[in-house]
């Protein structure tokens, strides 16, 4: 640091002294600004320090100092040094946002709030007002808010440039890196020497995947800086996607200079790489869990020879570990370490690579994790499961994570059965989303990753986005499928399908303006392939269990012990003498060629003897031959026939080895036909286990109970599991001397069901099915759905368990769920009402060519289905093809109910008004206040008191009134029965005699009317569209509310509306606030402020205090407003029944009363119409909005 001295502070006076100053002081900035550059910010701040000295009132080296306390991670002597500058000028604004960002740190986000509220109340116009609220509310993760705020600073001042680098790094935070780079391009337009704009634009081109045009900034960044942070740390990203991970090593050091990113205070020394040879090396994680997981590789290999580790890890990963080679201690990475921990050498687990000399092509082998044997436990999954596959959806950032909903379909795969791992605060998808009959939910059962990585041992695949659960699979050496955003994290590199750091990995990569649908289809056709392989490998399994040999082999592994004499009757190649040197083997074969091919297989095996002889009772002629003929390789020749060799029996063999005499005698006959003879050889020396095989005719089994023994055989064709009493089934049968009980298990310590036992599953799924359905027919939906769920678990593809339990996750608005319920039902058996319900999930989720395909499959199954015609008219109206949806339902007008309503809506929206409102008849409608009164059917009224009763929602309830004066014009005197929020409205509107509502007393009246049917009554189609000047005003009663008054134009806004789950978001209509000319005001009820707040948008709209009480007062805001912007909301309508010009916000879905085609309204002169984009966008329509409020603008101005 440069040294100042005192003298020549002192030296001097009058302007030298002043010069002398400025002179240190301008020196001092220089070397605080270059320390601040590299990194060093303890030597910044002195020489911050060091200006304060000699200039106590010089504010923005204070400034400098809060600023580097904030990098720091120091908010407390941040907020410290802001209070200086506050004493010194309270006016400050840099102090001011500093301070609220450290107060945020501090957890004090109302402080920080108020600070910036105070700001924007006092300097609206600054650009660095916007900049410093966009900061606090990115960092609170209101992202479209933080934007706003962001347009708006450089709406006040296009050129300002920290406010377009600010919004440029916003959007590639966003994954916006198309209008990023766009705005880093202007950034350098307007500062081309600025290596920060190079290297934010190198970033988000990566991201881009334009590698080449990355590279370019990223050395023109250097070539301007070459001690540039950001385009240091760019270029070792770059290098490392490319595949050169040793060449990015030196440039990867430069993350140490990140502010807050310092290495931790641990006493040590840093780690050269050397061998420790007994030493002691503290480990320690950075941010990244992922990161840490796929470091811990080289754990082991750091431990050799002899060193003593220590851990320092994320706290999930300490009890996961623990136990690793050469870690004699674990440590948390998020508190100080305790005073005891001491270490010779310090590193950190990311240097690692570099420290052991390794790159991509020299990788350790994996596995490098596993569970701690307490933290497995079984999973269990249906019987004729071929894959547990485990799914996590949220990833490491925005970017990374996955739709829940996206994954149902693996649970659509043929054997697939799939358990949630998620453990972020989106875990409760599964639950909300789906069904444990799809997804089984493991995420409570999770604590920490021990318990994460003991569920991924159980299971069979992973499939995950970019998230430490797929890390830690990668490192178990688990089959795992990493979904991977097109800006892939660099560690993933480009441009292939496999990763080094995990051979079991296949990476599935989301393409450049691509949804995640086509990823997760590769997954499922992936899973597929791997279900079907898996099932394969079963079949073989179970088959290579079935058999005489896989029989006999299970029954000699339970029952033979060490000494043993094996006797193998007919050894014929040896495959049933057991791999053992503690037992004896005689391997008997009648074949001269066999017996020879046998000593020489086994020459190598001293305690098995080969003996060439045919086992039976002694001196039957026989004939033995090499080859199986029908069946037999021994054959007994008539009297008089001389044979190749006569019978031996066992007797004689063991007589003439005497040293066998003290060993346990365990026999296997596989000398077919011969059975009862062989045994008949055994009196004089007793065997203690028998195997033969049973076959119908012979008397094997009655000769070996007479001997004593007790008979056994497996219950069915495969040797697995307990052994049953021998029932005289043909088989292997095992015979046990006195005092020798079965074991409780042979064969396989597990083995797939047989087709046999997964058609009892099955069968008794179908049960629960039945007793479901007469249970849901007793409207018992509870016991209903508990008798699926049961039956799920027993056969997930169950058809009827999973029709119903579609159609209640289609009740309970869990569309995504049914569509898999259905698709499982038509799986196995294809109805018409499933594949018809399939469709219509579909087309609520306006997946339309999928539903065309199944609507259409099911009418071609039934043709005249009156339903299934109606669900094809209510898709044609959905795509906008009106005349063919009306012709449709005409068919079925009197066959379908409904099917009226319908078709008048659709003639609604197609501009076919007469036809549409003569059959509103048919329009569902609440029972009247009082039944008894006699309906109106449109004659002329004398004088006669008419109730015009509420049946619909209040939107149509303002847009219905309209009406009510028409009424009066034919003589009728009328009394409305509404709402309470409407009351105070109508009181006003002509020829309304009296408003009541909830339990008030009626009027006696002469007739009653619907408000809905008052159209239909009126002939409404001449009279429709109301008069510019409106046909609702302010009550009497009310003063239009006060606004501030300025030249901005003022913004009515109403969010929500039909249909609530397509209206427009607040968080999209919030961008208009980008526009200093607007002052937006909200429009809805008591709970606006804390839907403002949820998206920290309330110091960008007004809320009123206090809040409309009723639809009158709401009146009397709109009158006083230039223009309403909004959803289909009651709010929106009034405004438009006021004459006000009213801009509703459209989702690209069905509804009569704003037809499609058009960009006005037949009911309001005033309404503009801004539809969604069909791809849901909204941001063409608010750009739209946005425009024309720009000209309406304007015009106020003059």
């Amino acid at each position: 640091m440069m040294e100042i001295e005192d003298g020549i502070i002192e030296a001097g006076d009058g302007d030298g002294e002043v010069d002398s100053v400025t002179v240190v002081i301008d020196g001092l900035l220089e070397e605080a600004e270059l320390a601040r550059r590299v990194g060093d910010f303890t030597g910044a701040v002195a020489a911050f320090e060091r200006i304060v000295e000699v200039d106590p009132d010089h504010t923005e080296a204070r400034l400098a100092i809060a600023q580097i306390h904030l990098q720091s991670g120091r908010p407390q002597q941040a907020l410290h040094w802001c209070n200086q500058i506050l004493s010194l000028d309270s006016g400050h604004m840099g102090a001011r946002v500093e301070m609220a960002e450290a107060m945020r740190l501090l957890g004090r986000n109302d402080d920080a709030h108020a600070i910036h509220e105070l700001l924007v109340h006092e300097r609206p116009t600054a650009p660095m007002t916007w900049c410093g609220l966009a900061r606090l509310l990115a960092d609170e993760g209101h992202l479209a808010a933080a934007e706003t705020c962001l347009r708006r600073a450089l709406a006040l001042a296009p050129s300002h440039l920290p406010s377009l680098t600010a919004l440029a790094r916003h959007l590639a935070k966003c994954v916006r890196h198309d209008e990023a780079v766009d705005l880093f391009h202007d950034a350098i337009a307007l500062d081309p020497d600025d290596p920060a704009h190079h290297a934010g634009m190198a970033l988000s081109l990566m991201a881009l995947g334009r590698m080449e045009e990355a590279s370019l900034r990223i050395d023109r960044a250097l070539a301007l800086d070459d001690e540039n942070l950001e385009a240091r740390l760019a270029r070792a990203d770059l290098l490392v996607m490319t595949g050169r991970l040793a060449e990015s090593w030196r440039d990867a050091e430069w993350r140490w200079l990140r502010p807050g990113s310092g290495r931790p205070a641990i006493h040590g020394l840093a780690w050269d790489g050397a061998p420790l040879n007994g030493a002691s090396l503290l480990l320690f994680a950075e941010n990244s869990l992922s990161d840490t997981l796929r470091m811990l590789r080289y754990v082991p290999l750091a431990a050799r020879p002899n060193a003593r580790l220590i851990l320092v890890v994320q706290p999930g990963l300490m009890p996961l570990v623990t136990g690793m080679e050469g870690v004699t201690r674990v440590e948390r990475s998020d508190r100080p370490l305790p005073l005891d921990v001491e270490a010779d050498f310090v590193a950190s687990l990311m240097d690692l690579p570099r420290l052991l000399d390794f790159d991509l092509e020299h990788m350790p082998e994996a596995p490098w994790l596993e569970p701690p044997p307490r933290r497995r436990r079984p999973i269990l999954a249906p019987p004729d499961t071929a894959l547990k596959v485990g799914i996590a959806w949220a990833g490491r950032d925005q970017a990374a994570a996955i739709p829940f909903p996206l994954f149902l379909p693996l649970a659509e795969i043929p054997g697939v059965v799939l358990f949630a791992l998620e453990v972020s605060a989106d875990a409760d998808a599964a639950a909300n989303l789906a069904d444990p009959s799809l997804v089984t939910d493991l995420g409570p059962t999770i604590a920490d990753y021990a318990d994460l990585a003991g569920r991924i041992a159980e299971l069979d695949v992973i499939v995950a986005a970019d998230c430490p659960t797929a890390h830690l699979a990668g490192a178990m050496g688990k089959p795992v499928l990493v979904l991977i955003p097109a800006d892939g994290h660099p560690r993933w590199m480009r441009d292939t399908e496999r990763s080094p750091w995990y051979p079991t990995a296949q990476l599935l990569r989301r393409g450049q303006g691509e949804d995640w649908e086509p990823v997760l289809h590769a997954a499922r056709l992936h899973l597929a392939r791997l279900a079907d392989d898996s099932a394969t490998a079963q079949a073989r399994l179970r088959f290579r269990a079935m058999g005489p040999a896989p029989a006999h082999r299970a029954l000699l592994d339970a029952h033979l012990r060490p000494g043993d004499l094996l006797v193998d009757c007919q050894a014929d190649d040896g495959d049933l003498i057991p791999e053992r040197d503690d037992i004896e083997v005689l391997a008997i074969d009648p074949s001269p060629s066999r017996a020879a091919a046998l000593r020489e297989h086994f020459r190598d095996r001293p305690t098995i003897e080969v003996i060439e002889a045919a086992l039976g009772r002694d001196g039957e002629e026989v004939l033995a031959s090499a080859h199986v003929r029908s069946g037999r390789r021994v054959f007994s020749l008539p009297p008089g026939i001389p044979g190749h060799i006569a019978t031996t029996s066992l007797d004689r063999l063991l007589a003439e080895r005497p040293g066998f005499a003290a060993r346990r005698l365990v026999v296997r006959v596989g000398q077919t036909g011969w059975e009862e003879s062989v045994l008949a050889g055994i009196s004089s020396r007793p065997a203690d286990v028998i195997l033969f095989e049973h076959r119908p005719g012979s008397s094997a089994a009655e000769r070996a109970a007479e001997m004593g023994f007790s008979l056994w055989s497996f219950p069915t064709e495969v040797a697995f599991g307990p052994l049953a009493p021998f029932d005289q089934r043909p088989g292997t049968v095992l015979a046990l001397a006195p005092g020798l009980e079965p074991v409780e298990h042979y064969g396989p310590a597990t083995l797939p069901p047989s087709p046999a036992e997964i058609g009892k599953w099955h069968a008794e799924a179908e049960r629960l099915v039945e007793d479901g359905v007469s249970l849901q027919g007793m409207r018992d939906l509870g016991g209903a759905a508990e008798c699926y769920a049961k039956a799920l678990i027993k056969d997930p593809f169950a058809p009827g368990a999973n029709a119903n339990k579609g159609v209640l996750m289609h009740m309970a608005g869990r569309r995504d769920a049914a569509i898999a319920c259905y698709r499982r039902a038509l799986t196995r058996v294809v109805t018409a009402g499933v594949t018809a319900n399939l469709g219509n999930a579909l087309r609520e989720l306006h997946r339309y060519d999928e539903a065309e395909v199944a609507i259409e499959r099911a009418l071609d199954m039934d043709p005249d289905d009156p339903d299934f015609i109606y669900d094809l008219a209510m898709l044609r109206r959905d795509q906008g093809r009106l005349d063919e949806a009306a012709r449709l339902l005409r068919r079925i007008l009197d066959r379908r109910r409904g099917a009226e309503w319908s078709l008048a809506q659709v003639l609604m929206a197609a501009g076919e008004t007469a036809d549409g409102l003569a059959l509103f008849r048919a329009r569902p409608s609440a029972p009247p206040p009082d039944p008894q009164v006699p309906p109106w059917q449109g004659e002329d009224l004398m004088a006669d008191n008419i109730m015009v009763y509420q049946d619909c929602d209040l939107a149509d309830a303002i847009l219905l009134s309209r009406f009510i004066p028409q009424i009066a014009a034919r003589g009728g005197l009328v009394t409305v029965f509404c709402v309470p929020e409407l009351e105070p409205l109508l009181h006003d509107v002509t020829g309304v005699e009296h408003v009541t509502i909830g339990d008030e007393p009626l009027p006696v009246c002469e007739y009653r009317v619907a408000m809905s049917q008052l159209p239909r009554l009126l002939h409404g189609a001449t009279t429709l569209r109301a008069q510019r000047g409106g046909y609702l005003s302010v009550p009497d009663h009310l003063r239009p509310r006060r606004l501030p008054k300025d030249e901005r134009l003022r913004v009515g806004l109403s969010w929500g509306g039909r249909p609530l789950d397509r209206a427009c978001p607040l968080g999209e209509m919030i961008g208009l606030a980008a526009d200093p000319e607007l002052a937006l005001t909200a429009l809805v009820d008591t709970e606006a402020e804390r839907s403002l707040s949820a998206i920290g948008a309330h110091t960008l709209v007004e809320v009123l205090a206090p809040p409309p009480a009723d639809m009158a007062e709401a009146a009397a805001v709109i009158a006083g407003l230039d223009v309403v912007v909004g959803g289909d909301t009651p709010e929106l309508h009034l405004a438009a029944a006021m004459g006000k010009p009213a801009w509703v916000l459209l989702p690209d879905a069905f509804t009569w009363r704003w037809p499609r085609g058009r960009d006005d309204s037949p009911w309001y002169p005033t309404a503009r119409l801004f539809r969604q984009s069909p791809d849901g966008s909204w941001r063409h329509a608010v750009s739209r909005v946005a425009a024309g409020l720009k000209i309406l603008t304007a015009k106020k101005r003059g």
